[in-house]
């Protein structure tokens, strides 16, 4: 994987659970046993298959790298993606038998995994401070898009958009608005951000932490630093998504959204609300989506 000096990861999502197992595979290739198709490090698949919570796996390769790189005392960069709870979502035991056996099955499954993610979680903030790294690091934590299924949730993925219209592959704020939290002891304290950010950000916001010039070269985003310690409380730039043919473009206040696939396609999120080629909201006023500025 270009630009990472040590790396472990797969080609797309896998199992929650057991993803060596193939009652739990997500592919023909991972069913026939074929180890190509699960996790890989550093250019070749795993000679032995792993079992257990797949989140485990993540930060048990992880954790070897960050304990590494504090006792050199060098500066590390670190992006640790889940697969959780991503499908295919398959519960993780322990967790189902001590918090949400008298759910329904479906939502077992999804809230297990979801609480094996946040284990991990704790675990890697707990090692920082037993490395006693936690004050020089900066540790941001974000989901990449809404919940699965639309207009509700699917089988086994029961995320919420909450009061949002729209989840995953939708453009609207149900599919394109996720929870973030970044945690910097001694640098930053706790506060609610309203501006609006996006993943594109932590390139220009890690490039001026470590003073790595930008000029003359092309890059999307912001250094968010200022927003993060309350000095900025708005963004002027847009923010732009694509999604097939729909695009959407996001300002601090309004949200002009352009539905050529959508419109072609004659449907829309709930089968009541009507679909226009453009859609213009005040996001300030009206975050569900659902009092249109203008359509056209």
């Amino acid at each position: 994987m270009a630009g990472f000096d040590q790396w472990f990861s797969s080609e797309f999502s896998i199992a929650t659970y057991d993803p060596y197992d193939p009652a739990n595979a997500h592919c023909a290739a991972a069913r026939k046993g074929d180890r190509r198709a699960l996790f890989w490090h550093n250019g070749s698949p795993l000679e032995k298959p792993l079992a257990g919570c797949t989140a485990r796996m993540v930060m048990d390769r992880a954790a070897p790298f960050i304990a590494t790189a504090a006792g050199d005392e060098k500066p590390f960069f670190a992006v640790i993606w889940f697969h959780a709870p991503h499908e295919p979502v398959v519960g993780h035991p322990t967790y189902i038998a001590k918090y949400y056996r008298d759910r329904p099955e479906n939502e077992q499954a999804y809230f297990s995994c979801i609480t094996a993610l946040d284990a991990q979680m704790g675990r890697l903030r707990e090692q920082l401070r037993a490395l006693g790294i936690e004050k020089e690091t900066l540790l941001v934590f974000a989901s990449d898009n809404g919940p699965e299924g639309n207009p509700g949730p699917r089988g086994k993925s029961q995320g919420t958009a909450g009061k949002f219209r729209g989840r995953k592959r939708s453009l609207y704020e149900g599919g394109l608005r996720v929870p973030a939290v970044a945690e910097w002891p001694g640098t930053l304290e706790p506060r609610v951000v309203d501006a609006p950010c996006v993943s594109s950000d932590y390139f220009p916001t890690i490039s001026s932490l470590l003073g790595l010039p930008l000029a003359g070269r092309p890059y999307d985003g912001i250094d968010l630093l200022s927003i993060l310690k309350g000095a900025q409380r708005t963004r002027e730039s847009k923010i732009g998504f694509r999604y097939g043919r729909d695009r959407t473009l996001v300002s601090e206040k309004f949200k002009l959204v352009h539905n050529a696939g959508r419109l072609k396609r004659r449907r829309s999120d709930n089968g009541k609300v009507p679909v226009a080629e453009f859609e213009l909201y005040n996001i300030r006023l009206d975050r569900v989506q659902d009092k249109k500025v203008k359509m056209v």
